[in-house]
């Protein structure tokens, strides 16, 4: 399984086709230490230009160890909050925003910090 089957920079020459008006790279983890997720990798303003984020509490990733996560994440075990530190992938992170679910994953991150 492979998270990024086509290189992120083909995007720019995606968004030169005709018709194309978006082009949002990203990358997906499968995470299996403990639960089973999916992780994404995004790109901030492209992605949110897809379908706009409705943040229910935060906002966008401030710095490099930020994650978004939805609504459903954000109640399961003993509830997460804005500001709360999760340890993804074996290192801190950052809770920046609560969205509503069906955006992607759980977890969003940015695309820079999921590639590394």
């Amino acid at each position: 399984m492979n998270g990024a089957p086509m290189p992120a920079k083909f995007a720019d020459a995606i968004r030169k086709l005709p018709h194309v008006t978006v082009v949002s790279p990203v990358i997906q983890k499968l995470n299996t230490a403990g639960k089973i997720e999916i992780m994404y990798g995004i790109d901030y303003p492209s992605f949110d230009a897809l379908k706009p984020f409705t943040f229910l509490a935060g906002g966008p990733f401030q710095g490099p160890n930020d994650v978004i996560v939805d609504d459903v994440f954000a109640s399961s075990d003993k509830g997460y909050h804005v500001g709360d530190t999760l340890k993804i992938l074996g290192r801190p992170f950052r809770v920046s925003g609560i969205v509503e679910h069906g955006k992607g994953g759980r977890k969003l991150m940015p695309i820079d910090t999921m590639g590394r």
